[in-house]
């Protein structure tokens, strides 16, 4: 049987428990595993590193900036935006308009 380590089981448990997880949570379930707060947060953000999982931010009542994870997929929004660029014509610079999409 294959040795499970924190990464795997903090892995296993997002992907079991769908939704958005506060880093506090996900402490607290690591330190019931047997592992300090400290390695459960470079864990989690090697994972999101890596992409198997998603980090978002929101803000608490008493700290702004707060990270929450989840291994849920997540829709990606785009909107189109006229942008300008500057362009060069010759000896002069210009500014071009462009439509681009932008991931909100």
């Amino acid at each position: 049987m294959r040795r499970l380590i924190l990464k795997n089981k903090l892995l296993n448990y997002l992907q079991t428990n769908p939704g958005w997880h506060k880093k506090v949570h996900l402490f607290v379930v690591a330190e019931q595993m047997g592992y300090s707060p400290e390695t459960c947060g470079r864990r989690l953000r090697e994972l999101a590193d890596e992409g198997k999982i998603k980090a978002g931010y929101y803000s608490g009542q008493y700290a702004k900036n707060l990270t929450k994870y989840t291994a849920d997929e997540i829709p990606v929004e785009t909107i189109k935006k006229t942008v300008y660029e500057s362009q060069k014509v010759g000896d002069q610079w210009i500014a071009v308009a462009v439509e681009k999409e932008i991931q909100i």
